[in-house]
């Protein structure tokens, strides 16, 4: 086990600590965890147990039919063979969500597509704080800044074994944040270029967004 495993181990276990402590005895976790993840898992205690199982499941024609009125699925589209690209090289699941954080667009590696369907990570999933917790694509939506999650960080035990990187996407043309892009794989999988990752992404789809309200490239 290299420095970086011993590393990545006791950071795990700092969060796992950190996250007991919090659903134990509330804010004494204060000193433990960076600002943002308190934060948080205040918002999510307020809404929901540690335990949920999965994310609850918004309406999917309704899901659907927004998805392909959006910009955002315009953008993907254009880029898509180059998302794909990195999710399959890094084992990756990326999503594409709307302003709510309902995830409107996945794709994912072998390993990682499987478990991300047994949480419900995948279009029509909601996963903002107050339907499944504390995640880097629900800070991201809601700071409007990139985000990393990681391990028990997560306020649901379902995805202590993840490790998330989020970034908002925005209309290049009127800076109104549309959704955000999220990587995701298991923690012992974490690498600092992570969030960098995101953050190109997120850019990446602002490129290839269309120039037009209605989502349409004029002739």
């Amino acid at each position: 086990m290299t420095s970086t495993r011993l590393e990545l181990h006791e950071r795990r276990l700092q969060a796992v600590q950190a996250w007991t402590s919090f659903v134990e005895s509330g804010d004494q976790a204060e000193p433990l965890v960076r600002p943002e993840i308190l934060r948080s898992w205040q918002v999510s205690r307020a809404a929901i147990k540690p335990d949920v199982t999965e994310a609850p499941m918004a309406d999917e024609d309704d899901t659907a039919a927004f998805w392909r009125e959006s910009p955002l699925q315009t953008a993907v589209a254009r880029v898509e063979a180059e998302l794909r690209r990195t999710a399959e090289d890094g084992d990756l699941v990326l999503a594409v969500t709307d302003a709510q954080t309902r995830i409107l667009w996945t794709y994912g590696g072998r390993v990682m597509r499987r478990k991300a369907e047994t949480v419900n990570f995948v279009a029509g999933g909601r996963w903002d704080e107050a339907s499944v917790g504390t995640n880097a694509l629900a800070i991201a939506a809601r700071q409007g800044t990139p985000s990393m999650v990681f391990s028990a960080e997560h306020y649901a035990s379902i995805v202590h074994n993840w490790v998330c990187w989020a970034a908002p996407v925005h209309d290049p043309r009127t800076g109104d944040q549309l959704g955000v892009i999220d990587l995701s794989t298991t923690w012992d999988r974490t690498h600092p270029i992570g969030l960098a990752t995101a953050r190109v992404l997120a850019r990446l789809i602002e490129t290839a967004m269309p120039l037009t309200s209605a989502g349409a490239v004029p002739d």
